[in-house]
């Protein structure tokens, strides 16, 4: 389910004004935020933009093989012909109107290249290329947009040999793919925007603070009341609860979750359930007292 909230109508004013021209989506664990920004990228791609959407930087910094370049970074192949291909897929045709800076190909034909490349390196490089080059259009609006930003700054899962015993892990400042890919910190695509969520919320230890152009924050709140009746109307009816939601299981589900979305939506057939079985309501310390004694099979 997508409710049209707030914070995606203004995602849209500042993608339809270009007056803000970087974003960070901010805001609590199960807020709604990676729901926004894929809003934004499917109003986008429905609007005639070419979108760049990484759905987790996770994959770039874990999963799949790595090599060492001549330069001493390393390369990951897997991650950036997942990017490469995802493009061509959701924008073939707009990939193969547009050409590189210098008239030489295609954008499709560099996308086609860097796919069928068997050379990590060149892989990689297509990837950021292609992302460099549709920052650089004119033609098109472009949005540039990575979900699980933060992955990028932390830590990889990578680790390289230096004894038999011991392997050094490799830090995000080493991986080619994640120094292409850390938005922020370059100039936003000449005509569009660039828009990124970090993959959880609070405040964070100054050695994992995440650079962020001034003023690029906007905020997600979590659902309001309001927000949490019609999440429980959805559920309601396509079946995933059976109670009817009236306004005091909404009111119980609104405190319980405290707007979690994400908690809201895996929970829902307690948290809005007419009866409360595990007594929820009264804490988790009723509820799990409760659960034991359900299986113990006592009333």
């Amino acid at each position: 389910m997508l409710q049209h909230r707030p914070v995606i109508k203004t995602l849209l004013e500042h993608a339809q004004s270009l007056r803000k021209r970087r974003i960070s989506l901010q805001g609590w664990t199960g807020s709604g935020k990676s729901v926004a920004l894929y809003s934004l990228v499917a109003w986008a791609r429905a609007n005639d933009w070419v979108a760049l959407y990484v759905p987790s930087a996770f994959s770039m910094v874990q999963g799949g093989t790595f090599n060492r370049g001549e330069d001493g970074l390393f390369d990951m192949p897997q991650a950036a012909r997942y990017i490469l291909q995802s493009m061509l897929q959701a924008h073939a045709g707009d990939l193969q109107a547009l050409r590189t800076a210098d008239g030489a190909q295609s954008l499709a034909e560099l996308a086609g290249a860097g796919v069928r490349n068997t050379t990590a390196a060149d892989v990689v490089a297509a990837a950021i290329r292609l992302k460099d080059e549709l920052a650089g259009q004119t033609q098109r609006r472009v949005l540039l947009a990575v979900d699980d930003y933060n992955a990028l700054y932390h830590r990889t899962t990578y680790g390289e040999a230096v004894h038999p015993l011991h392997r050094r892990q490799l830090q995000p400042d080493e991986l080619r793919l994640v120094q292409g890919f850390r938005l922020m910190e370059q100039p936003a695509p000449a005509n569009g925007l660039t828009v990124t969520a970090p993959t959880c919320g609070g405040r964070l230890p100054a050695a994992l603070a995440v650079p962020l152009p001034r003023n690029s924050r906007v905020s997600v709140p979590r659902y309001n009341l309001q927000e949490v009746a019609t999440a429980a109307a959805f559920y309601y009816d396509t079946g995933v609860i059976t109670d009817v939601p009236t306004v005091p299981i909404v009111q119980r589900a609104f405190a319980l979750s405290n707007g979690n979305a994400k908690e809201l939506r895996h929970l829902a057939a307690v948290l809005l359930a007419e009866n409360d079985p595990l007594g929820h309501s009264l804490g988790h310390k009723a509820a799990d007292a409760a659960k034991r004694r359900m299986l113990r099979g006592e009333a």
